[in-house]
Parts: C-alpha cells; structure tokens; sequence
C-alpha cells in the first residue's frame, strides 16, 4: 500500500487499520482485548464468553464501518504523499568523514554534494557545532558529520564516495540487508535515545537511517531522543531474528524471517486442531481456553512444536496485564473503590436507571482507550462494569460488551491500538488526521453499540 504508485498511502493506511480493528471486534479470538475481557469474566464468577457472542453487535459495526471508511476516506483524509510528485525526504542517514577522504578540502559544489538524485545534505555537525542551513561553499573537514535527508533506496549514492562511514555501519553487518521496524509505544527506546541503550548490544541490529513520526529534529542521529511511531531503518545481524525482545519493542515494515513451515499431514493437523477447538467454543462444548491448552498439548504429542518454542511465544507483558488486572480488579473490589466510582458515574446517568449504569461504562472506557493501550482500558474499565452490574442488580453482559467495544474504539489517536501506530509514520500522518476521519466514525461506532448492546443482551432477564 505504501509503495503503491496510483493512489496516496496516505488515503488508505488509516482506513487499513481501522478495518484491521472493526473486523477484530467480531469474534472472541478477533482481538486481545476481548480475550482479556472473557478472563476478567471467568475470574468474576461469569460463564465464558463464546467465540460468536460479539458478532451479534461486532457485524452490523464491521459492515457499517468499512462503508463509512470506503465513501469517505478520500473525502477527510489528506493527501500528504502524492507518490509520483513528491520525494519522501524524512529519512535521515548521519555519515562521517574519515581521513583520507577525497571530500576533504572542497566545498560542496566541487564534491558533487549538491546534486545527489533524491537526497539531500541538510546539517553538518563539526566538532558539536551544527552548521545548518549548509553553503554550497561549505569546505568539508576531516572527521566532519553529514546528515542527509531523502529516500532511503537512495543512499546507496553515498558509496561512491571514499573513506565516508555511514552511522551504523560495520563489517559484521551484511551491507544491503535493510530492515524497516516501526518503534512501538511499549518499546523500551521511547524517550532515550540510541546511545543511551547500546542498541547494537541490545537488538544486534545497527541505526542506518530514522524517520521521525511528525518531527522536524536535528543533530546527531545517535542523540535523539526516540518516541513512539518512529520508522528505524535496521542493517540486522545473524542474531536480531533470535532475540525475542525485538518483536515486543518493533513492529516490523518489512516482511521477518520465519521459522519453516509445517508441510504436509503436520500443517493440516494444525489447522484441524485449532478449528476443532473453535467449533467446540462455539457449539458451547467446551471453554476455548481449556480447548486452547488441549490443542497445545497435542502440538507437543505430536511433535508440531517444542517447549522451547512455546517459550518464545509467549507475551510475558501480556500475561502480567492480565494479571495485574485480576489483582485490581480484586483490590478495587475489596475496597469499595470500583463501588464508588460506580455511584459517581451512575449519579451522573440516574434518570436511566441500568441504562444509565451502562452509558458511563462505555463512555468512561472510550475515552481510556484513547490515552493508554486497549487492552489497559479494559482492565481498568472491567472492575467497574462489574461494580455496576451488582449495583443495580442488572444482567453483568451488557456491562462486560460495553467494555469489550469501549477498549476497541481506539479510532481518535495514533497510540491505543498497534495498527494505528504501525501506519503512522508509512503514511506521514499527522494526529488531527486520525481525529478527522475518526471522530465521525466513533459516533457511528458509539451509537450502534447502544444501540444493539441492550438489544441482544437485555439488562434484566
């Protein structure tokens, strides 16, 4: 979509993202939040939610979304990157030069500097002075910093020149396998920089280039500090791929290197087993986590995956908020906490009774979900659904779905979901873009789940 040379990526990667969240919130396995949600349910005492259960709602929001998106992106969405008409000069490459370097003692004319196709010399760092903006005349000296701007395929026009070392770049590294990751809002490199975290050490993978999600910056690359929905263009080592941390703090532009695929009666066992134990989650045979773990146990019968592999897989960050969750959940109860931010928000919704009750959860759970991460919302928000139930004595599902698809609605804001993080920056968006083309949508989206929510799960049975 990026790359596409008919249409803006600009008008599509929104609308990407936001059909990547409507589709999640049909089904149980659609999304983790509602996975985390259905494990808050079970530890309160409810019967586990069914693989189907959101269709009900998450169908009509799916359908009704993607048609909003289809006749209206191009309308609200702006047209930063017309792909045949601008160069996209956001990547910024720091090269040094060395001694010996024919660079110096010429200005930039006479090294040619000043017509490099589609990049650009924009700073000069020398000895911690920055020289921006650069003269054509500027003489260039030894162990001088460039920064350069452009299009990252375009940089190879650097090597033409001698004894000029490109940050990051190293004999260990192979030169030319280029990765894209975007850095991620749990990555533990928002507000430092590359320096601070020995990233080589860390990741096992070298800085060539950055691009800032919606900052003018300067300086030295290594200096900068990194924030969320910044694109790293990597040189990875034979490790990189190893090291399990790396999916956690990435998310990866470029397509990774697997593990090889099953072949044969191994792959089709896979698929057999996981869909058998959808269809027993849906046919109400058996909860979907204890189908889940029987599913896992046959993968180690069989042989289809190791332990070890298992290991790997699994998201410790997502297993503490889980947990932490169940542990607030408990201490907001104990205490009466979650009882009285229940009260508040039902006072402010009395004239309508558990209707009311419901309305506050939502709301209060939207807009969670537009400052921290879906599934943080949901933990947060769960307890006090719960509250509400009890308090008016009410059927606790049309509570819990309000939570479900409040922690999903993150349609306003680059940061609660990973997927409208990952297109941040590949589409040069600014935040108002998110909020122009989402606002309407969350109406729409709001309006159907108080809509259909006490409809298909009244509040007393």
């Amino acid at each position: 979509v990026k790359n596409n040379k008919f249409f803006s990526s600009s008008k599509l990667l929104i609308p990407l993202s936001y059909a990547a969240i409507l589709g999640g919130v049909t089904t149980l396995i659609g999304t983790s939040t509602n996975l985390i949600v259905n494990s808050l349910a079970i530890d309160a005492g409810l019967a586990p939610l069914k693989m189907f259960d959101f269709i009900y709602i998450g169908a009509p929001l799916a359908v009704t979304g993607v048609l909003y998106l289809t006749f209206f992106s191009d309308k609200l969405l702006p047209d930063h990157q017309p792909p045949e008409e601008k160069i996209n000069s956001d990547y910024f490459l720091e090269a040094r030069v060395l001694k010996g370097s024919s660079l110096i003692g010429k200005n930039l004319i006479k090294n040619r500097l000043r017509h490099l196709e589609k990049i650009f010399l924009t700073e000069i760092i020398r000895d911690e002075r920055l020289i921006s903006p650069v003269s054509p005349y500027e003489v260039i000296k030894e162990n001088d910093t460039l920064v350069f701007t452009g299009e990252i395929g375009n940089f190879k026009d650097l090597e033409r020149f001698d004894n000029l070392k490109i940050f990051g770049e190293s004999d260990a590294i192979i030169k030319g396998n280029l990765l894209e990751v975007v850095v991620s809002h749990t990555s533990a490199l928002v507000g430092k920089s590359i320096k601070d975290v020995n990233f080589r050490g860390q990741f096992d993978a070298a800085v060539v280039a950055v691009k800032h999600s919606g900052r003018k910056v300067g300086g030295k690359i290594g200096i900068i500090e990194l924030t969320a929905g910044d694109v790293l263009v990597l040189a990875p080592g034979s490790d990189f791929y190893n090291i399990e941390a790396n999916l956690k703090n990435f998310y990866f532009i470029n397509p990774v290197k697997v593990n090889p695929r099953l072949l044969g009666y191994k792959a089709a066992a896979v698929v057999l087993l996981f869909l058998g134990a959808i269809a027993a989650n849906a046919l109400g045979l058996a909860p979907l986590f204890p189908g889940l773990l029987m599913v896992l146990f046959l993968f180690l019968v069989f042989r289809l995956t190791t332990a070890g592999e298992i290991q790997d897989r699994i998201d410790l960050d997502l297993v503490l908020l889980i947990g932490s969750a169940i542990g607030i959940s408990e201490v907001m109860m104990s205490t009466g906490v979650s009882q009285w931010i229940t009260d508040g928000i039902s006072q402010l919704f009395h004239s309508y009774g558990a209707y009311g009750g419901f309305l506050g959860i939502y709301f209060t759970t939207f807009i969670l979900t537009q400052l921290v991460t879906n599934n943080a919302a949901a933990a947060l928000g769960f307890p006090l659904a719960f509250a509400a139930a009890i308090s008016f004595e009410a059927n606790p599902m049309p509570f819990v779905m309000a939570v479900a698809y409040g922690a999903s609605a993150s349609l306003l804001t680059p940061f609660g979901y990973q997927t409208n993080l990952l297109v941040y920056s590949a589409g040069n968006y600014k935040f108002t873009d998110y909020v122009k083309i989402g606002l309407p949508l969350s109406v729409i989206y709001s309006a159907l789940v108080l809509i259909l929510t006490p409809y298909f799960f009244p509040f007393y049975r």
